[in-house]
Order: C-alpha cells, then sequence, then structure tokens
C-alpha cells in the first residue's frame, strides 16, 4: 500500500539509480542528471552524479551534483561511520579533462570507476577515480569489513589499473582505504563478456559478487549456456574462494543480491531468464523474473521464475523480517503471474514465500 510519492528532478533527464535509509532515518538517493532546474540547482555538462536527501516524508533536504562536461553516472551509495557519503559510478574521463581526482591527474581512458566521498551535508571530501585505456564502470560499493571501501564492477581495459585481464570484460574489484590510496585490485573472469552487477559483504567476513558470464573458460568452470548466473566468493584480500555459475541454456542475467532473513546464513539473487532447463524449472515467456537461494557455499537452495509473456526483468531483491522475498523490477507483460499493466512498461513488485 502506498504511504507516500514523490517525484524528484527537473527538466533534463534524471534517473535512480540507488537509494538507502539515513541513520536520521531519512533516505538518500543516487542517480545520473542532466537538470539545472526544478530540483536540481546545478549542472555541469550531460549527466552528473546527483545525490538528493530527504527526510522520513519524501521531502527535499539538500541535494548536491557532482561531475564535468561529460556523461558521468553515479550507481551506488551507502553512509559512512561519520555520517557522511560515499559514492561510486563512473566518470567520462575525455569530458573531465582528466580532472576528476584530487591527488593525480592522469587522462587515461573513456569511462573510469569512479569513487567520491562527503561529508554528512554533501561536501566533497575526496574523489579519485581508476582504470584503463577503455570502458570501466562501477555498479555497486560496499563497506569493505576492516572499514575501507570496496568498488564492484566491470572492466574493458588490460592496462594502467588493471593488471591481469582476463578477456573482453571482467568482474573488477578494487578496495581502496578511507583516504583514496588503492590496497589491491583483481579481475575476474574469462575471455567472453562477464560483467559484474551487484555485490554484499557476507556475514562470514568474506564478499559475494554476482553478475552475467559469456564466458566458458578462464575462473569460470561450469559455464551452463549463452549467458549465466555467476557468483564468486572472494574474502578480504580479493583471493577467489569459489565459484558457481546458474542458469539454463539461454541467456540469463542477475542485477540484484540480498542477505535472506532466515536463521541460517543463505543469499537472495534477482535478475531475469529466458532458459527453461538447466536449473530454470520453467519460462512464462520471453524474460521472466528469476530468483534464486544460495547458501555459504554457493549451493543452491531454491529457484523460482514469475512473469508473463512478455518481457520481465528484476533488478532489485530484499529478504524481508517475516522471513519472505520481496523482488522488484519492470514488466511488458499482461498474464499469468501478472494481474494487470497500466501500460506498455510498470513497475512490477512481488512478494513470495
Amino acid at each position: 500500500t502506498i504511504e507516500w510519492n514523490r517525484t524528484y528532478g527537473g527538466s533534463g533527464d534524471d534517473k535512480g539509480r540507488a537509494i538507502i535509509q539515513t541513520l536520521d532515518g531519512g533516505y538518500a538517493i543516487t542517480g545520473p542528471s542532466k537538470s539545472a532546474d526544478g530540483d536540481g540547482s546545478n549542472n555541469q555538462g550531460q549527466h552528473d552524479h546527483w545525490l538528493v536527501k530527504l527526510d522520513a516524508s519524501g521531502s527535499i533536504q539538500w541535494e548536491k551534483s557532482y561531475g564535468f562536461a561529460g556523461h558521468d553516472h553515479s550507481r551506488s551509495l551507502f553512509q559512512t561511520e561519520d555520517g557522511g557519503y560515499f559514492i561510486g559510478g563512473y566518470l567520462d574521463v575525455d569530458g573531465s579533462e582528466g580532472l576528476g581526482n584530487e591527488t593525480v591527474i592522469t587522462k587515461h581512458g573513456v569511462g573510469e570507476f569512479w569513487a567520491q566521498k562527503l561529508d554528512a551535508n554533501g561536501n566533497l571530501e575526496w574523489r579519485r577515480y581508476f582504470g584503463g585505456s577503455n570502458n570501466d564502470r562501477i555498479y555497486k560499493v560496499l563497506r569493505a569489513h576492516d572499514g575501507n571501501f570496496l568498488l564492484v564492477g566491470s572492466t574493458e581495459s588490460s592496462d594502467f589499473d588493471i593488471s591481469n585481464s582476463n578477456g573482453s570484460y571482467d568482474f573488477w574489484v578494487i578496495k581502496i582505504n578511507t583516504e583514496d590510496k588503492m590496497l589491491w585490485q583483481k579481475t575476474y573472469g574469462g575471455s567472453g563478456i562477464d560483467d559484474a552487477y551487484a555485490a554484499i559483504a557476507t556475514i562470514d567476513g568474506n564478499y559475494m559478487i554476482v553478475g552475467s558470464a559469456i564466458s566458458s573458460d578462464g575462473n569460470i568452470s561450469s559455464s551452463k549456456g549463452n549467458s549465466d548466473y555467476w557468483v564468486i566468493k572472494i574474502n578480504d584480500s580479493g583471493n577467489l574462494l569459489w565459484e558457481k555459475s546458474f542458469g539454463g541454456s539461454s541467456f540469463d542475467a542477475p542485477f540484484a543480491i540480498a542477505k535472506a532473513q532466515t536463521i541460517f546464513s543463505s543469499y537472495l539473487i534477482a535478475g531475469n531468464s529466458k532458459s527453461n532447463d538447466g536449473d530454470v524449472v520453467k519460462n512464462n515467456g520471453e524474460n521472466d523474473f528469476w530468483i534464486i537461494k544460495i547458501d555459504e557455499a554457493g549451493n543452491l537452495l531454491f529457484e523460482k521464475s514469475l512473469g508473463g509473456s512478455g518481457l520481465d526483468f528484476a533488478y532489485g531483491i530484499i529478504g524481508t523480517f517475516d522471513q519472505k522475498i520481496v523482488v522488484v523490477g519492470e514488466t511488458e507483460s499482461n498474464d499469468k503471474d501478472i494481474s494487470s499493466n497500466k501500460g506498455k512498461k510498470d513497475i512490477w513488485i512481488v512478494k513470495i514465500k
């Protein structure tokens, strides 16, 4: 049941990519924005990272944008222990003319991992980008178990900050300290296109990273089809503990991971699937929401497909305190599991046992 709803933006292209609940009971939203009017007070050109701080009822308390002349897209954030914010996304280095680092100006690449540390009022404390000559994109930032920061995404590069490329695109993970210095970086994948989209700190002191893998070599030991859910577990030093592929013979891609609220340690992963074989028991047509649950060792505990005969894509998942699962995404279907459709493409939210 809707308690309240708000829209935020201006006359340009403004997109929400991540939301958190803040320590004061309000919320913070980040995403790329092109607006310098309406709710947006400033724009440096094309898209900027935009951070909007809300109170508990959704009213804007303050907003700030960060960027340069090119397309700079924020994708993830968390609140730091000092009450500030840490934002990750990517930087259009051509548009920034090499700016985007506070200490070192080294222009290279097309798009870089871009991390920014802000204070509690959104004022910039430091920023740093990492990458190589090609496309590098952050999709998730995490607070590391030791208080440092983990940057998770994908890289197409094999030079500069990337030391061991496996192929076309790899999962790329960087650990930096609280003063923007790189502690280590690692790539994971095979010779094909492997993109990391989500990550979580696990309760045993490690990290699970999920994404899509087209490769069937390198670090990928058991490819299931054209594109799989690929899950890796790494430790605090970036060492690969295990990797598992899930899916069927067609295209399957995950976009979210969350902890299940159960007495046993397990994790929920959501994305989409076109398969109806392998690990996927059924398909309702085109792409379905596909939800899987795995344990700390990567064993598949259950799977479920939801959707209709059209295109259905899941992008977010949570485990609720009543031990249920809520998954959200978009649907173009109007049949089977979808009871109604309000237009061409709707938000679809589902709660399941």
